[in-house]
């Protein structure tokens, strides 16, 4: 808004203001005529006035920066000793340039007065006011002045030149994630104190005054409406500040980010730089702004009058702490903001330090990740030795154990990881990598891993990134095993370094990663004795004669070491070049072939190495001859069984061999039979685990060498094809929506199968068949929401739908639209769920698949509520449910009639929430779902609880908590114990609360359900806040935050609301530093500690 233009508003503002009320729209109609916007700022005006007063009147347009025309300072013009580069913005105040300094051969930033200014004194005193204030700050979040100077009309500012982006151009995406927001906070706030303290205020805080440079530095920069504060903090100048005029062109300025006393024209000091600073972060923490209106006039409005929404609704993930610091900052009355920047500098520091550098004295040591070896580790006692040495040296970070296959790589790097759980507390990870293809994946599986929700619309790497940030604040060793068909992905390994000087990383490859920092350890064969003459007993010291017998002995338990056949077995150590894997394969024949009789065989094979395996080092042909060697002794069926396995990754059941291996009957031979023949010769592995099938693996190096033997045989797409059909039909059968033990069942057996999943999906994916590849991949989306592989899952399903035949609107394409759309609304990334969803609605739309479309719309009804659009979300309900009932779906249309309730509900109209669930309970009753009838009875008593019937809540919480106890289902039966637990708090019976919610929290403990034990310690936080223990409440509130963080599974905006109401009276007991203090002790504290407290027989006393 132009001077001329603000001061037309005022006269008509003060003619209007002259009238009585019911005359002024005749003379505002007249006034404004055709100009919409301005009768809009008018009438806005005239709302504002009674609590502005007349100093607002007063006031000079307060918003607008205008630009002046450029004078294009073209590159090579010199101002003094600067030479111009490039030109990098204008505003009302200056034109800023990239220049060199030509005697200290430095870039600088050189700003210019514009011309039509520079006969301004008012604008001139101003321009150098700016260099002076600045100047006076020598700190390292403020941007340093070097020169104040004048050549010929042009007057200039050289200074400090940031390389980086302004916080606007950071904002342009939206929100900044939260420990980035609190980074720039906190140095915001340092550099604002050191302002504060000199007596300058800046009166100009907003997004595009600070700068966040590439190294994560934030400068303040353009102190050009600053002022020198009087003794008593006030400014000297307290008019709002009109920026220079020359034409039109305007562009908007401070008005979003002004503090009431600004926008009133009433007195500024220090205070004032705390309410836009607010206004700033508030911005960097919900994407919004805080009093955006339609008109500057309605902002100016909302600054006065409006409280913005709460910050925690708005984004869960947002530390209560930080979001009472900017509440305070955002006070209306200066006086209830903080006393000094330097107090509010103190809290954004401790919450900053707390989210990134957590002392290492408060981690608890976390159990090694490592697989169970099946067999003794045999020798190699130096060389774990040596290894371990070299991997705890503090100068390294990165050791990659290298070496051919079958050289026993992985037995040696889990040998030397083992037993070092002192020396890395932060825990010690086994990745294997050996399923993979794409190098692109090797992120997302450590996430996985480590147990890290990926979460946020982040990339794999991204969400590494922010997690061991954290988690690497005590030492953490991470094993990649099988790296070498990855290579081009060692530059993520490099990434991983950069994170943290606490992670060191452990790789085995068959070549070395090339890159900076890394220490190669070559593994050796194993120790062979020089002589075929030893003793018996000298020989088994050598290791690779003790393997052999010991592999021996598994398959032959009376076989043994004696004068007779140590020649041999030495000579055959020796011919296989001390490999480990080939002499196992070896020692497995010794049930049909004596070592005398193995020998001649296995010379014939190393002798006529061809073809292929001559241009390999030395130790791989032995390998390779050694393998070709237990090949040629399998019958014909044999080698086909062998062959077609090599198509199962991380193994199979017996069930998966059948469907897989003779799909068309043609094996010839019995498959247990062919299975058994193929452990004992140590070809496959059976691994018994703690639940269900045997499944049967192979080691890596020999799965590659029997995919090999299927692609000369010819048989390789068409065993591929069998084994996705495989994954197709076990993934449809069981993916079915299932709960209690047959859910958990479920689970683990998707959870076995998961890299037959990855595969089956990469080769639908690479072969282009896009119709079993989306219904694959449609099967998989509740394995991937469930176990929380959202970024693998979104990654698959995008493939497949980029697919040139799944560009079709088919009912295939509409469910993985659906799937991909789920799993996105759970990363947070809503505008690209929308539209998936959307998209996935219209094409059932075209197909008239209602179905289809209930279950979109449901899915866009239930994002919508989560989001707090309760009125978008009970519309999209309704549609839903019409199209369930015109299905005849009964179990369908009664959870849609549950969750249209639940949105009723939460909109007050409780009477027809009562009406829905009680035809909801009807229908289950009918169906004889009896879960159903207790989940029934469970939110019917949530209504009644809160209209405040507790007696008829009490009733049917009862009633369904029976129902769960009977059927056996513990997680209805927890979440009933905590509704009935809240109920009696409600009624001021803690005791009762207290013991209902330790039963709760222990099955929930029991069920390893982290979203149930962080629902019940903010129960305990409520109790213990409404009973006046303010510490201990707001202490457990800040523990649960941090475990909702941790599995991703941050409050709805109600769910948000409502805890923040009952930690309330915590906050009002406390000062905002104790407040703080008490909640961020929480957040450190480990969530079994938190447990322990709630658990502890002194807890329970408390509440009596």
């Amino acid at each position: 808004m132009s001077s001329e233009r603000w001061e037309r508003t005022k006269e008509i503002l003060e003619q209007a203001l002259r009238l009585a009320p019911e005359e002024r729209q005749a003379y505002l109609e007249s006034a404004c005529g055709v100009d919409a916007d301005l009768r809009m700022e008018v009438e806005s005006l005239i709302a504002a006035h009674e609590e502005a007063g007349s100093q607002f009147l007063g006031a000079a347009a307060p918003e607008v920066l205008q630009l002046a025309p450029s004078r294009a300072l073209t590159s090579g013009t010199k101002l003094g000793s600067y030479e111009i580069i490039e030109p990098l913005g204008a505003g009302g105040m200056g034109e800023v340039y990239r220049a060199r300094d030509a005697h200290l051969g430095r870039s600088v930033a050189i700003k210019i007065l514009p011309t039509a200014c520079s006969a301004d004194s008012d604008r001139l005193n101003r321009f150098e006011q700016e260099a002076r204030s600045a100047s006076a700050l020598n700190h390292p979040n403020i941007v340093t002045i070097y020169e104040l100077g004048q050549d010929g009309p042009t007057h200039y500012i050289a200074m400090e030149l940031v390389e980086g982006k302004t916080l606007r151009q950071l904002l342009v995406p939206g929100l900044l994630p939260i420990r980035k927001a609190i980074e720039i906070a906190a140095q915001v706030a340092d550099g604002l104190t050191k302002a504060h303290d000199a007596g300058i205020a800046h009166r100009d805080l907003k997004p595009e005054n600070l700068m966040v440079s590439h190294d994560g530095f934030v400068k303040i920069l353009d102190f050009g409406l600053a002022k020198l504060t009087r003794p008593s903090g006030e400014l000297s100048d307290v008019s709002p500040t009109v920026a220079c005029q020359t034409q039109p062109g305007l562009v908007l300025g401070t008005v979003e980010y002004m503090s009431p006393e600004q926008v009133s024209a009433g007195r500024v000091d220090f205070r004032s730089d705390q309410f836009s600073f607010g206004l700033v972060l508030y911005e960097m923490v919900t994407g919004k702004r805080a009093f955006q209106r339609s008109t500057a006039a309605e902002t100016l409005v909302a600054i006065l009058r409006e409280q913005p929404e709460p910050i925690g609704v708005q984004n869960p993930e947002a530390p209560a702490p930080l979001c009472w610091a900017i509440e305070r900052c955002l006070a209306k009355e200066p006086d209830k903001r903080y006393v000094s920047t330097r107090e509010l500098a103190r809290e954004l520091a401790a919450i900053r330090d707390r989210f990134s550098e957590k002392p290492v004295k408060q981690v608890e040591t976390r159990p090694a990740s490592l697989p169970v070896q099946r067999t003794g580790f045999v020798g190699r006692e130096k060389e774990v030795a040596a290894a371990k040495e070299l991997l705890l040296r503090q100068d390294v970070r990165l050791v990659t154990v290298t070496g051919p296959g079958g050289i026993g790589k992985t037995r040696l790097a889990v040998q030397v990881a083992s037993g070092l759980d002192e020396c890395f507390p932060g825990g010690t990870h086994f990745v294997s990598l050996s399923s993979l293809s794409d190098p692109g994946l090797i992120a997302s599986v450590i996430v996985q891993t480590l147990g890290i929700r990926e979460a946020g619309g982040q990339s794999p790497l991204e969400i590494l990134k922010e997690n061991l940030q954290d988690s690497l604040r005590a030492p953490m060793l991470l094993l990649l095993d099988n790296f070498e068909h990855l290579v081009q992905a060692a530059p993520t390994v490099a990434k991983l370094l950069v994170m943290g000087p606490n992670l060191k990383i452990l790789v085995t490859s068959r070549a070395a990663l090339h890159v900076y920092g890394e220490h190669e350890f070559p593994v050796p064969p194993l120790a062979m004795p020089d002589s075929r003459s030893m003793p018996p007993v000298e020989l088994l010291q050598y290791p690779a004669v003790a393997l052999f017998v010991q592999r021996a002995v598994a398959v032959k338990p009376d076989f043994e070491l004696n004068r007779e056949n140590a020649p041999a077995v030495t000579e055959i150590c020796s011919r296989l070049d001390g490999l480990p894997l080939a002499i196992e394969l070896a020692a497995a024949r010794v049930k049909v072939l004596s070592p005398s009789s193995m020998l001649p065989r296995l010379a014939s094979r190393l002798q006529l190495l061809t073809g292929g395996a001559r241009d390999l080092p030395q130790r791989q042909q032995t390998l390779r001859a050694a393998m070709d060697w237990s090949y040629d002794l399998l019958s014909a069926a044999e080698q086909k069984l062998f062959r077609r396995l090599s198509v199962f990754v991380g193994g199979c059941t017996l069930e998966g061999v059948e469907a897989v291996c003779d799909t068309k009957g043609d094996l010839e031979l019995d498959l247990l039979d062919g299975i058994a023949s193929l452990v004992d010769k140590s070809l496959v592995q059976q691994v018994e685990p703690a639940k269900g099938e045997s499944r049967f693996v192979m080691l890596e190096t020999i799965r590659e060498y029997a995919l090999e033997k299927l692609e000369t045989s010819g048989e390789e797409a068409l065993t591929k094809r069998a084994h996705a059909a495989y994954c197709l039909v076990l993934a449809e059968e069981q993916a079915t929506e299932q709960s209690g033990a047959e859910g958990a069942e479920w689970l683990e057996r998707f959870t076995f199968e998961h890299d037959n999943f990855r595969a089956g999906l990469e080769w639908l994916t690479e072969t282009g068949d896009a119709e079993w590849g989306l219904r694959l991949g449609t099967a998989l989306f509740r394995f991937w929401e469930m176990r929380e592989y959202l970024a693998e899952g979104r990654d698959r399903l995008d493939k497949l739908l980029k697919l040139a035949g799944a560009a079709a609107p088919t009912k295939a394409r509409a469910r993985a639209l659906f799937a991909a759309g789920v799993l996105a609304d759970e990363q947070g990334d809503y505008a690209s769920a929308d539209a998936l969803m959307r998209e996935s609605l219209d094409i059932a739309h075209q197909l008239g698949d209602k179905q289809g479309a209930a279950v979109s719309l449901n899915a866009l009804a239930v994002s919508a509520r989560d989001r707090g659009e309760f009125a978008i979300a009970g519309s999209l309900f309704e549609e839903s449910l019409v199209l369930w009932r015109e299905s005849g779906e009964q179990k369908a249309v009664a959870r849609s009639l549950s969750n249209l309730a639940n949105v009723v509900k939460l909109q007050g109209d409780y009477a027809r929430a009562r009406s829905l669930y009680a035809e909801c309970l009807s229908i289950f009753k009918g169906l004889g779902d009896r879960t159903g009838v207790a989940w029934s009875m469970n939110y019917q008593g949530d209504v009644a609880r809160d209209q405040g019937d507790s007696a008829d809540a009490r009733a049917l919480y009862d009633q369904g908590l029976a129902i769960f106890r009977e059927l056996g289902d513990r997680w209805g039966t927890a979440g009933t114990l905590a509704d009935l637990g809240s109920l009696a708090r409600e009624q001021g019976n803690y005791p009762t609360a207290c013991s209902l919610y330790r039963e709760s929290i222990r099955i929930f403990q029991e069920l390893d359900h982290k979203r149930g034990i962080a629902r019940l310690l903010e129960c305990f936080a409520c109790s213990a806040a409404i009973q006046l223990e303010a510490e201990r409440s707001l202490r457990l509130a800040g523990a649960a935050a941090a475990l909702r963080q941790n599995i991703g599974a941050p409050l709805t905006p109600a769910e948000q609301a409502k805890l923040e109401a009952g930690l309330h009276p915590a906050r009002q007991a406390l000062t905002n530093t104790a407040c703080e203090a008490a909640w961020l002790e929480g957040w450190a504290l480990p969530a079994e500690k938190a447990i322990e407290e709630v658990l502890a027989p002194e807890a329970a006393s408390r509440s009596r």
